[in-house]
């Protein structure tokens, strides 16, 4: 039977359930701690026609204490994995004379590490926000895993190759494949994560800051996490002020705020019906910008997937007023379908105190008022958790400018000694030193590519191929050039068909050879 319980905060009077009696619930109204008292006859309390105070109380009862505050023990962890993992990723050059099997080892370690401590701290990120209703709480998890990620970034160049990701031809913030590419890289990709329209203005040679991007499936899936983990984090602070802003202006606006949805949404399509003369391509037009409104994961542009081509002169016009009203419409319809889900399927964990206080004040459920009642409860004794973004923020980046002086001084490696090796009469000792220096690729001063050179013609076939590789790997575009312009044609045309994959692959950007041939 349900107990009349009247809050000593604000008096409102609410029903609750007998099963509560000696326990803790929050208000409906004010969220303030009310204490249920213990009655003997819980249907003389029903039928009582006036229910007595409810008490306040200071402290917790025995099976309500407050659990343990949230864990970020991988904080630490993390923080000394990223020197340690970055000496490693700069060092490991240094082991090419070991045999293939043992190096792939070395090289897998370190990555399955880092992947390792970016679940951990996302782990601890979801607990942090379950357990305080703020997806705040989870910054500094969140700012451990952006540099985590960029870690990984460059251990993938380091251990597994540069092939991984195509250079653009020159830097904006620093000087080519230097370390600040990759910062540069996953800045521009948390960047397009927040780009929840998907606008693609970080894609505009204008505005790009973004010095070279992924070429393999396996980079593409490693971003496609990164994109997700950036996502939910951005897309919840989004989803948290929406809400609580959407009160205060939907009794005022709500049929502007619907028409001018409307017209942003139908506008450009008909523009773009007139234009295309009704034609199917409007339609996939429209089915493709609709479908990056919804890939919050950008895996359609991490993966060049398109429906349609873009739209020739003033047609970005169109698309982008296209998805920012289909961005308004589905960010509501999100906000909405994550209350809902949220609630029903794990009964108000993850949602924020708003959302939990717009479910226990207005829902027509009585079982969803009673979770969005316990989850408020849970959160108001777990205590309030100090939140200091700036301050977080100010740390990561000082943290930040600490950890990559370091991996810039490391950075660069000892090419002379591999360059030596690879001049050496042995075969297989010159070998691991050639294929050492194509997964470096282009982080190798292309400048030693002359020496490379040096007797390369009396060498064995294969021995020449791979000599050759290697100064497309490194980029060693002069070098190059003088073999293709020079006199041993035997040597240009073993060249030829080496060029022609490597440019068909985009490993490589070969500026004014369209006049380099071998004589004859």
């Amino acid at each position: 039977m349900p107990i009349d319980v009247i809050c000593a905060n604000c008096d409102h009077r609410f029903p609750t359930s007998a099963n509560h009696a000696g326990k803790l619930i929050a208000c409906p109204s004010c969220h303030e701690l009310v204490s249920i008292p213990k009655v003997r006859n819980p249907d003389a309390v029903a039928k009582s026609p006036s229910p007595g105070p409810a008490v306040r109380i200071e402290t917790p009862l025995r099976d309500l204490s407050p659990p343990p505050p949230p864990s970020r023990s991988s904080l630490k962890w993390s923080l000394i994995w990223m020197f340690v993992g970055s000496f490693w990723a700069t060092q490991m050059y240094q082991l090419w004379f070991l045999p293939g099997v043992v190096q792939i080892v070395f090289d897998l370690i370190p990555i399955a590490i880092t992947v390792g401590l970016i679940g951990w701290s996302l782990k601890q990120a979801i607990s942090t926000v379950a357990q305080t209703g703020r997806t705040l709480a989870a910054l500094p998890l969140t700012c451990a895993q952006f540099w985590l990620f960029t870690l990984l970034f460059y251990q993938v160049a380091r251990h597994l190759g540069c092939s991984h990701f195509e250079f653009e031809s020159s830097g904006i913030w620093y000087p080519n494949q230097s370390a600040g590419e990759w910062l540069r890289f996953t800045i521009a990709h948390t960047f397009r994560a927040g780009d929840v329209v998907d606008l693609d203005v970080l894609q505009e040679p204008e505005f790009s800051i973004q010095g070279m991007s992924h070429t393999s499936s396996m980079l593409g899936i490693i971003l496609i996490l990164f994109h997700f983990i950036m996502d939910v984090f951005l897309l919840s602070i989004v989803l948290d002020f929406v809400g609580a802003i959407a009160d205060a202006i939907r009794s005022t606006f709500k049929w502007a705020l619907r028409i001018g949805m409307l017209v942003l949404i139908l506008l450009p399509l008909v523009m773009v019906l007139i234009k295309e003369h009704f034609g199917a391509k409007a339609i996939w037009w429209a089915i493709d910008n609709t479908m990056r409104v919804v890939d919050i994961f950008d895996v359609m542009q991490l993966m060049h997937i398109r429906f349609s081509d873009p739209l020739s002169g003033d047609g970005w016009i169109a698309t982008y007023m296209f998805r920012f009203g289909m961005g308004l419409l589905f960010v509501g319809l999100l906000s909405f379908v994550r209350r809902q889900l949220f609630m029903y399927c794990f009964k108000g964990v993850g949602l924020g105190y708003e959302d939990l206080n717009k479910v226990a004040s207005q829902d027509t459920n009585p079982r969803m008022r009673q979770y969005a009642t316990d989850r408020i409860n849970k959160i108001r004794l777990s205590g309030t958790t100090k939140i200091r973004p700036i301050r977080t923020l100010l740390l990561s980046l000082a943290f930040g400018v600490v950890w990559f002086s370091i991996l810039e001084m490391l950075h660069r490696p000892d090419s002379d000694s591999l360059a030596r090796a690879a001049a050496k009469e042995s075969d297989s000792t010159a070998h691991r030193a050639l294929k050492e220096m194509q997964q470096l690729g282009p982080i190798v001063d292309p400048r030693l590519g002359t020496g490379l050179m040096d007797g390369v013609a009396t060498q064995s076939a294969e021995r020449r191929r791979e000599v050759l590789r290697t100064l497309i790997a490194i980029q060693a575009q002069s070098v190059l050039a003088d073999v293709l312009r020079g006199e041993n044609e035997s040597l240009a045309l073993e060249l030829l068909p080496l060029l022609d994959q490597n440019i068909d692959a985009g490993q490589i950007h070969l500026i004014g050879w369209g006049q380099a041939s071998p004589s004859g």
